[in-house]
């Protein structure tokens, strides 16, 4: 089968800001990834970019121009989701031979509103009700044959700090925090993809897991 089109999701929550503001890791790895995607992926293939959080935004602008944008514009504004209505959503935009690239700190919380109508729902069911979403996700990715590989990587995090009520504390801090990258296709595109990332030397994830390609899944 053939590449058709190649979607970059980037979650853009207001508290994954700190992700982008400075020199961080996190920018220099998005930087390669869609130089990757538009020179070693996609051959004359398109390649559209999106913000994702409680909504979907795509931005008007080639890979250059985006990674323009993220030395130059505050990126992460948006009001925070569940990650698993995020991968409802990428899911629901997918068709056959289409390539998904979403980038996420992929904490589990709960929308913006169900928080403020319950402050503690965060600690009473995150875990529980939010993984059970994402399992059924990729349960309906998996009857459709595609295959998925998620890769894990660690940045410098120079931001606001939020709690689990979702409560801005006024605390900046500056640690490293871990992000993820999960790719989405079908096998036989997920392995032109995977050689792709392989092939290139700035691509340096910490662990990876692949489900339904032909690699072994690494622990």
């Amino acid at each position: 089968k053939e590449i058709k089109r190649i979607k970059i999701y980037i979650e853009n929550s207001a508290s994954n800001q700190g992700y982008f503001d400075g020199a961080t890791q996190f920018k220099t790895m998005m930087g390669d990834l869609v130089r990757i995607a538009e020179n070693n992926i996609a051959d004359s293939i398109e390649i559209d970019i999106y913000f994702i959080a409680k909504d979907i935004q795509k931005f008007d602008g080639n890979g250059f121009e985006f990674i323009k944008y993220m030395s130059t514009d505050k990126v992460a504004k948006g009001e925070g989701y569940p990650l698993g209505e995020m991968f409802s959503e990428i899911q629901k935009n997918y068709k056959t031979g289409e390539v998904i690239l979403f980038v996420s700190d992929c904490i589990l919380s709960h929308s913006d509103s169900e928080i403020r109508n319950n402050k503690e729902i965060n600690k009473e069911a995150a875990s529980s009700a939010l993984k059970a979403g994402i399992a059924y996700v990729f349960e309906e990715f998996k009857e459709k044959g595609v295959s998925s590989s998620i890769y894990a990587f660690s940045s410098e995090f120079n931001g606001e700090y939020f709690n689990y009520k979702n409560e801005r504390k006024g605390k900046k801090i500056s640690e490293v925090r871990p992000y993820y990258l999960w790719v989405i296709a079908e096998p036989e595109n997920m392995n032109k993809v995977q050689s792709a990332l392989k092939e290139n030397s700035s691509f340096k994830p910490e662990q990876e897991l692949h489900f339904g390609t032909s690699r072994e899944p690494i622990e």
